[in-house]
């Protein structure tokens, strides 16, 4: 993601958020999003949005009576399927060592 955006940028340009999102269909950029100096995402509704997220998540893990074990496979196994069977991609886009997605897979016989 750096590289493309380095690519992209002009000589003497700042790296902005489109640099590093353009075409990757995996961003939504918002003119009402920053980065804060940490590089974590800030806006008014971000931490609203976020709260609704895991509050819905948490109703559908009481719902289904999934543990947290078996959800955390879903998403490796999600992840697993937009990096097209890329291991080393999954664990990059999850913050994962390489062996952890393998791991969590094979704990349930994936």
């Amino acid at each position: 993601m750096v590289e493309r955006a380095i690519l992209l940028v002009n000589d003497g340009e700042a790296i902005d958020l489109w640099h590093l999102f353009l075409g990757s269909g995996r961003a939504c950029i918002r003119a009402d999003l920053a980065l804060t100096n940490d590089g974590r995402v800030s806006g008014a509704e971000v931490g609203k949005e976020q709260d609704q997220s895991i509050s819905h998540l948490v109703g559908l893990l009481r719902q289904n009576g999934e543990g947290l074990e078996t959800f955390e496979c879903t998403i490796v196994e999600a992840a697993l399927e937009a990096a097209q069977g890329n291991v080393a991609q999954v664990a990059r886009d999850l913050g994962m060592t390489r062996r952890q997605p393998a791991s969590r897979l094979e704990k349930i016989g994936r």
